[in-house]
């Protein structure tokens, strides 16, 4: 139940954009962020997912860009088991963690950056290898 809690709050935050946090969110923030990001891509919202993420990730790749490379791998349909998080040093950057997921085949990795917008916690990159 404390799960669907998170995904659901988190889901709001993407949907508003990103998280409010001025801090680096939690391990647990974080990957609540990244899960509900992934959980949009596997349910065909992708074009919501994308709204949710950083201006440096719209600049990078446009929405239609970023729907049709998702139609491009059906395997994102698929429930992907979470791996790892990785805390990166603050740097120039600012303060960033990669979340990281595995294909349902095990084929693939999705990689998913975190880290602080102007307006908050956002999606900044994704990684599909």
């Amino acid at each position: 139940m404390r799960s669907l809690v998170y995904l659901l709050v988190a889901a709001v935050a993407l949907s508003a954009g990103c998280t409010k946090k001025a801090t680096m969110p939690t391990e647990e923030d974080g990957r609540t962020l990244a899960d509900t990001f992934m959980e949009m891509v596997r349910t065909g919202k992708a074009a919501q997912a994308w709204e949710g993420t950083s201006t440096e990730f719209k600049s990078a790749e446009g929405k239609e860009s970023f729907v049709r490379s998702v139609k491009k791998r059906p395997w994102l349909t698929k429930k992907a088991t979470f791996e790892t998080t990785t805390i990166l040093p603050a740097g120039t950057t600012g303060e960033r963690a990669e979340y990281v997921y595995r294909s349902a085949d095990s084929k693939h990795h999705v990689r998913l950056l975190v880290a602080s917008a102007n307006t908050g916690w956002c999606i900044d990159r994704i990684q599909i290898d």
